[in-house]
């Protein structure tokens, strides 16, 4: 029986069978030559829809690579390794955000996020934005059943974003993520996009070479990164002004289900309206809990009054149905 070779990380040839972009050994195709990078090799890792290299696959069938994360041992061949990476126990990401150069295993991120940047629970509400004074990219991290969605969103007309999750193991296919963007904030004018979570539906696995803030402004000198620009942001919503606020959702289909047959939902944070009600000055109605964390409107965009005001006959209405059920 005809013998493979395997590699080791001190390997001469090994040290050669290394992506242009990441670094990473050649182990994940396709493997395809990158003409504008002085005919260098790509690994899938960094294009996973390039052409295979006919010939590289060939040989690659007769080889056994090493895993990339150390200090894994496990020697993999062709065509096993990115789902050995998928599940590796040392997998480890750089993380998205400016000026970051920590590097996490998947579980560490919540952590990571909650600790030094931001770690929204379920929901986001951006408040007003004028791009042309604030142009640049955001970067959301919302937690939901223990999974973390990245949600990038470029200030810039036209409105751009891509929401992405942390490589997990829980499952995602019963879940939904709603992207609202008030494209005229003072008429409470909205696009809605909703993204389905499935493994192949509307949102892929954050890939840190490539998804990252630095890389959207071509700014990006983490080791392996691509610094591509933002050509991962596939999603654009035209706004009618110089202004524009968005929300963002994580839910559960079922919940959704319920949600819309009550047909009574907070604007900030889409849950039902509960008992106690406020009003805005012009008329708009908001839950108690975000109620008091807003300074101005998101719909209308005036100033919140320091007299509460109540919306009774709504309660009242609530309340009765509440009951009838």
């Amino acid at each position: 029986m005809e013998k493979g070779l395997s590699f080791t990380g001190g390997n001469i040839l090994y040290s050669k069978l290394k992506c242009a972009v990441c670094r990473k050994c050649l182990s994940v195709g396709p493997v395809s030559v990158r003409r504008g990078l002085l005919e260098q090799y790509g690994c899938g890792r960094c294009y996973p829809r390039a052409k295979q290299c006919p010939l590289y696959a060939v040989i690659a069938e007769h080889l056994t690579f090493p895993c990339v994360f150390e200090p894994c041992e496990e020697q993999l061949k062709w065509g096993t390794v990115k789902m050995h990476e998928q599940f590796c126990p040392y997998r480890d990401f750089s993380c998205p955000f400016s000026r970051c150069f920590v590097r996490c295993q998947p579980i560490d991120f919540k952590s990571h996020f909650k600790d030094v940047h931001v770690l929204h629970n379920k929901t986001f509400h951006s408040g007003i934005i004028r791009p042309s004074e604030s142009p640049g990219t955001n970067l959301h991290c919302i937690l939901y059943t223990g999974i973390i969605f990245l949600v990038f969103i470029k200030c810039s007309y036209p409105l751009k974003f891509e929401v992405l999750c942390i490589p997990s193991t829980e499952n995602r296919s019963n879940l939904e993520c709603e992207v609202v963007i008030n494209v005229n904030p003072f008429s409470n004018v909205t696009k809605i996009f909703k993204l389905d979570c499935d493994d192949i539906g509307d949102i892929g696995e954050y890939i840190d070479t490539r998804h990252c803030l630095n890389c959207v402004d071509l700014s990006c000198d983490k080791p392996g990164h691509r610094n591509g620009g933002g050509t991962f942001l596939t999603n654009e919503c035209e706004f009618l002004h110089d202004y524009v606020s968005y929300d963002i959702k994580i839910y559960s289909k079922k919940e959704s289900n319920a949600s819309r047959s009550s047909g009574i939902e907070c604007p900030i944070c889409f849950n039902d309206l509960g008992e106690k009600i406020y009003l805005c000055s012009t008329g708009h109605s908001f839950c108690s809990d975000c109620y008091v964390n807003i300074e101005q409107c998101p719909i209308c965009g005036f100033r919140t009054t320091d007299n509460t005001i109540r919306n009774f006959a709504l309660e009242e209405i609530l309340r009765k149905r509440r009951n009838k059920n």
